[in-house]
């Protein structure tokens, strides 16, 4: 179906408006057509706003029309005898800078740096990315050694833990949890060779780590002297024969990471606390030195 010129439509919103002027039979037989009520007058506003809506479309209609050029209008053509217009120079991208020079080929794969760790020595290089601290080596058992006599310096022993850890200890496994109740625990004494007994109630210097377990007042008055710290600092329990209870009821400094002797009275004998066994060396701190100094 064509559509009609715009004078047509013009003609045809016309007629609808005054179609809604010309309906007596409904205007003044509908209900709301009465006097008074509150939507007398709403068939008149609806025609009047319909009719408006439709005139304005064909006004803007028109414009657009008139604005608009035909389509089927071909281009001018040139007068005869007249050079055709000289065609517009394509545009040309500027030109890439030039390279910089190159330098000589590389003799081979670029190498990374070593890094600042890589150069360290390996005792200062720290410990590896993942995993603990290497734990110090074990104590080699030389009974050759517990036989000689160690070095005395003014009446104190020269223990150190390559003697005293220096045979196989492995205390007698005991739960008192689950024990008879009132059963001793066993003793593992036995094990302990005579020529580590022999230093029992013997003045002795034995050298290690500082571990507090009790401090009064920022003193350190019970501590474990331990062969190493990565020992006990780094998830492994060194064996029983590798620190000394050290008991100093006046109390002393703490000295942590570094190397202490430690000089007193020695005991060599199996201590238990609620049926477990806790050390079998012990001695009465006199004094406390820093072993580097």
């Amino acid at each position: 179906m064509k559509e009609g010129s715009a004078d047509d439509r013009m003609q045809s919103a016309k007629v609808a408006i005054s179609s809604f002027d010309n309906q007596p039979a409904l205007m003044h037989t509908h209900p709301m057509s009465k006097p008074g009520h509150p939507l007398a007058s709403l068939p008149a506003i609806l025609g009047m706003v319909f009719a408006g809506l439709a005139l304005a479309g064909l006004a803007l209609h028109r414009r657009t029309t008139a604005n608009q050029p035909a389509a089927s209008l071909a281009p001018l053509a040139a007068p005869p005898g007249s050079s055709p217009p000289p065609t517009p120079a394509a545009v040309v991208p500027p030109a890439a800078p030039p390279a910089p020079l190159a330098g000589p080929p590389a003799a081979g794969p670029a190498s990374t740096p070593p890094s600042a760790t890589a150069a360290m020595p390996a005792s200062l290089a720290g410990p590896p990315a993942s995993g603990p601290l290497p734990l110090p080596p074990p104590v080699n058992y030389n009974p050759a050694l517990l036989a000689t006599a160690p070095a005395m310096i003014d009446g104190y022993a020269l223990l150190g833990f390559d003697r005293l850890a220096g045979f196989p200890f492995a205390p007698v496994p005991f739960d008192p949890a689950t024990a008879k109740p009132g059963a001793p625990p066993p003793s593992s004494a036995d094990q302990i060779p005579a020529t580590i007994k022999r230093f029992d109630h013997q003045l002795a210097i034995v050298t290690g780590f500082m571990l507090p377990t009790k401090m009064e007042k920022g003193l350190v008055t019970e501590f474990l002297l331990v062969r190493s710290p990565m020992m006990c600092c780094y998830g492994q329990v060194p064996n029983m024969n590798e620190w000394v209870v050290v008991q100093v009821p006046a109390g002393v400094k703490p000295l942590m990471d570094i190397p202490v002797s430690c000089f007193g009275k020695l005991h060599v004998k199996e201590e238990f606390d609620n049926g477990y066994i806790t050390s079998i060396y012990q001695l009465d701190g006199e004094k406390l030195t820093d072993a580097k100094g």
